[in-house]
């Protein structure tokens, strides 16, 4: 367990693979409602309070999770001054898929994407009736719905669902670029 102390009111907090078994911790299952989960999340911050500092019994907190992709996972705790309850929110990297009918509008998209910020996982493909795809990899919270800043998409082209389209870009489609599309494309826009 790794614990780094960002702030006053932020701490970041990584679990190995041993760490979760130890703590019996799941990022998909974790619910704050559960005494199991309570308990090693505050098992997890009293150690955190002996080896930083960082005082989390006496606030309102608030818990993010992200899975790490080798099974352990990173936790941000912050201390909210006006919180209302203890809060978990899961994280996780969704693949999302849209389809344009022509470059034009993929390129117009991807120089959005990127000056807007993006910088995740992005490809892009073409199919033989030269259908244009771009998937990209975004953090969802537990809904698993694409975050609204990135609605403007559908103007352009269409959301498509991820895991037939996914399915069929590896076998039938031609990638056009296979790593960080969005870039890429956004500088021929």
């Amino acid at each position: 367990m790794e614990m780094i102390l960002i702030s006053e009111t932020k701490l970041k907090i990584t679990l190995s693979p041993l760490d979760m078994k130890d703590f019996d911790l799941d990022c998909d299952t974790a619910d704050y409602s559960k005494t199991e989960t309570r308990r090693a999340f505050w098992s997890i911050l009293d150690e955190a309070k002996h080896l930083t500092g960082f005082d989390a019994a006496s606030d309102k907190i608030y818990i993010q999770m992200y899975p790490s992709r080798e099974g352990g996972c990173e936790m941000y705790v912050t201390k909210l001054v006006a919180a209302l309850s203890t809060d978990i929110v899961k994280i996780s990297e969704k693949q999302f898929f849209f389809s344009f009918d022509d470059l034009d509008l993929l390129l117009k998209v991807c120089f959005q994407l990127k000056k807007s910020g993006f910088s995740g996982i992005s490809r892009a493909y073409v199919d033989v009736n030269r259908s244009y795809y771009l998937a990209i990899f975004v953090k969802t919270d537990i809904s698993g719905d694409l975050p609204e800043r990135f609605a403007f998409i559908s103007e352009f082209g269409k959301f498509c669902d991820g895991d037939s389209v996914s399915l069929a870009a590896d076998e039938h489609f031609k990638v056009v670029c296979p790593n960080d599309a969005v870039s890429k494309l956004a500088s021929l826009a």
